[in-house]
């Protein structure tokens, strides 16, 4: 399988609640960064990904792939869902969050994928305004005072 290809699949999966499929396309150090102060672990990141899930059950990447040079995959990404039911805290420190039944609809965010031995080790996502977490959460309501993640 192309790296870019292991890449989709892993979007795909996140989004079909085929979480299974997801670690078993990311290594063991895989790690993400630039997410928030400190770097993400794979089981750390799709628990975000579980939480999310969990009240936006239409929730998309509407992810694209850029580029693919070796084992270096860049993606642009623009997340989107309903927030339908009650969620999960994807934070610590959150209590679960109430439906608001709002559209999230965040901005294009640039992600960079590093694919070794046909395994996801990193993923990096440039930070943007309005984006990531913290944005997605002011979105349906949720003001943080705290940096997220």
């Amino acid at each position: 399988m192309k790296p870019s290809e292991i890449v989709v699949n892993f979007f795909k999966a996140i989004e079909g609640n085929d979480f299974k499929t997801a670690e078993s396309l990311a290594s063991n150090d895989f790690v993400v960064e630039g997410v928030g102060p400190s770097n993400l672990s794979l089981t750390d990141f799709l628990n975000v990904h579980r939480a999310l899930n969990s009240g936006l059950p239409d929730f998309s990447f509407n992810h694209k792939i850029v580029k693919e040079s070796g084992d270096q995959i860049d993606a642009k990404v623009r997340l989107t869902g309903t927030h339908k039911k009650d969620m999960q805290a994807p934070i610590p420190g959150l209590s679960t969050i109430k439906a608001t039944n709002k559209q999230v609809r965040m901005p294009e965010e640039n992600v960079y994928a590093t694919v070794k031995n046909n395994k996801i080790t990193k993923v990096r996502v440039q930070q943007t305004p309005g984006g990531g977490l913290p944005g997605l959460l002011k979105q349906i309501g949720v003001e943080l005072h705290e940096p997220a993640l």
